[in-house]
């Protein structure tokens, strides 16, 4: 099992339209991923104000052959491409869940008990 995290900040202003749309295409493509099982599911995610750059992300797992694959899925690929248009800021960032988490905490620990 693997994840990343398609992250976003908010529109370009004058370019919300295409943004909203963008957002709807990309969740739209997960749903026939999903659909598929070529992922195992997604999360749509809306963060309320907080200081922070990140306005919302989609939270993606499923296998890790496919998950590593996406941003280079051609589809996705064109939407992150339109996302420099529409967006002021977007990430596509890989997330530790299952046995990647537990080895990560592992070399964490490890390093704490060296130090």
């Amino acid at each position: 099992m693997a994840a990343v995290v398609f992250a976003f900040q908010k529109p370009v202003p004058g370019r919300e339209a295409q943004a909203l749309q963008l957002y709807r295409d990309l969740v739209q493509y997960l749903e026939s991923l999903a659909k598929s099982d070529k992922i195992e599911s997604f999360e749509p995610v809306l963060l309320g104000a907080h200081g922070g750059q990140i306005d919302g992300c989609v939270f993606v797992s499923g296998p890790g052959e496919t998950i590593r694959g996406l941003p280079e899925d051609p589809k996705v690929a064109a939407m992150l491409s339109r996302a420099y248009y529409c967006l002021t800021g977007h990430a596509v960032i890989p997330a530790y869940v299952g046995s990647q988490l537990g080895e990560r905490i592992a070399r964490m620990e490890a390093l704490a008990k060296a130090s």
